[in-house]
Parts: structure tokens; sequence; C-alpha cells
């Protein structure tokens, strides 16, 4: 893990203590976005993937991660600005792709 320097942001100890650790796992229970985090798992060389959580989370994880629930739903959204609210602003092409799609989901 390379050199961080915290000082200057207004961080609390904790905060702190899990940027310079490298534990993403109490990253994103502090409510840090996963976008966030991924970044920094990348500046910071952390394998792609599920996010490594601390040590110890690891090794349980390893040890009883079982299937987490059925898939009931998925759900694709246009990062089209407006797609949703406002279907006439999108090129009909592309409103054509993304509604069609929707329409032919189960």
């Amino acid at each position: 893990m390379p050199t961080l320097s915290t000082s200057g942001y207004d961080l609390s100890e904790e905060e702190q203590r899990a940027l310079k650790a490298g534990d993403v796992g109490a990253m994103y229970a502090m409510g840090i976005h996963p976008v966030i985090i991924n970044g920094y798992c990348r500046a910071h060389g952390l394998p792609p993937g599920r996010l490594p959580g601390t040590a110890g989370e690891q090794e349980q994880r390893a040890e009883k991660e079982d299937e987490m629930a059925d898939i009931v739903m998925a759900y694709g959204a246009s990062h089209a600005p407006m797609m949703t609210a406002d279907p006439e602003s999108a090129p009909d092409a592309q409103a054509e792709n993304f509604f069609g799609a929707l329409d032919d989901s189960p």
C-alpha cells in the first residue's frame, strides 16, 4: 500500500485509519460510494472483483460464503439524459432500443 497523507482533510480517526489501512469494507460501511472505493482500489493496486474487507473478514467469508439470494429481477437503465423522464427527447433509434428491451423483458 503506498503512503497516504490525509492532512488537510476533515476526516475522523476512523476514516483516516480505513484509508491508510486499505480497509475498503470499513469505507463501504461508512457510506463511501462504491465508485469512489473502486477508484481508490485501482489507484492503490488492489485486485479487481469483489471488494476486500479486513483480513479477518476475508478468512471468515471464504469459510462460509454461500449463495446470497435468487435473482428475481434485473434492471437496465440508460445513461442518456432524460431517457425516462422525457422519452421523446432521445433519438428515435436509441429510445426504440432502450424501451424495446424493457418491453421484451419477462
